[in-house]
């Protein structure tokens, strides 16, 4: 993975690789452009790949958990959506058990609609008088 890496980020070795996204201007866009061939390797099986895309789930369940647990409602709705979680892949399937073995209160959706679109639409509902 680590060759596909550098060769994806222009560069001839793995030191390289990580002085292109780290001296970049844009280094979360650049480190997000190689997520798919990093999910990839994971789903093959490579344990570097697995164990980051396992990291990035456990991160994201911890942001869904610490929302559930402020939240006053019930069976608080949950939607992947966006690039890499709108598919099925590693990572969606990581997060999903993260969540079906914690405790949360949560409904995991299927995103019908853009991200922006629910929030336009949630804030028109707050904003209406009652």
């Amino acid at each position: 993975m680590l060759a596909e890496l550098a060769a994806h980020l222009g560069v001839n070795d793995r030191s390289g690789a990580l002085a292109r996204i780290y001296q970049s201007p844009t280094p979360v866009a650049d480190i997000a452009a190689c997520a798919p061939l990093v999910l990839r390797h994971a789903e093959g099986g490579e344990e570097l790949a697995a164990g980051i895309v396992q990291r990035a789930a456990q991160g994201l369940f911890e942001l869904i958990a610490r929302v559930t647990i402020r939240s006053p409602k019930c069976a608080l709705p949950v939607v992947f959506s966006g690039g890499l979680l709108r598919q099925r892949n590693a990572l969606t399937q990581r997060l999903e058990q993260c969540i079906v073995d914690a405790p949360l209160d949560v409904r995991v959706l299927a995103a019908r609609v853009e991200p922006y679109i629910g929030a336009l639409s949630e804030a028109r509902r707050l904003m209406a008088p009652s």
